[in-house]
Parts: structure tokens; C-alpha cells; sequence
């Protein structure tokens, strides 16, 4: 069997480069990952945040007509 000897003169550039690359890649997807969970959480917190407005302004109203009805006859 005939072994095919490889000339390596490139290959260490190549491999240098291909590695480079994914290692880029890597690390532009953990940053744009991050970034999307902190939006995420923001909007989570504004909701939320809305959400518990609204209960504080209905129990308000609430408080408010049951003093009406206990006064008013």
C-alpha cells in the first residue's frame, strides 16, 4: 500500500486560520446569546412591573367603590 506523503507547508496556515475562525464564531454567539437574554429579562422586568401597577390601581378603585357603598346608601 502506497502511503501518500502531504507537502505541510500550507497546512499549519490553514489549521491556524480554521481554528481563528471558529474560535471568532464562538465567541460572537456567547456575545449576541448574552445580549438577548439581558433584552429578554428587561422586557420580563417592564411586564412585570405593568402587571403589578395594574393590581395596585384596581385594588385602589376597589377600596374606593366599597367605601362609597358603606356610606352611601
Amino acid at each position: 500500500m502506497a502511503v501518500l506523503k502531504l507537502d505541510k507547508k500550507g497546512m499549519t496556515l490553514i489549521e491556524s486560520l480554521f481554528a481563528f475562525l471558529i474560535y471568532v464564531h464562538v465567541i460572537v454567539l456567547l456575545i449576541s446569546l448574552f445580549s438577548q437574554s439581558l433584552k429578554a429579562e428587561q422586557r420580563i422586568e417592564v411586564y412585570m412591573n405593568n402587571i403589578l401597577s395594574e393590581e395596585v390601581n384596581l385594588s385602589k378603585s376597589n377600596t374606593i367603590e366599597k367605601i362609597k357603598e358603606e356610606v352611601l346608601p
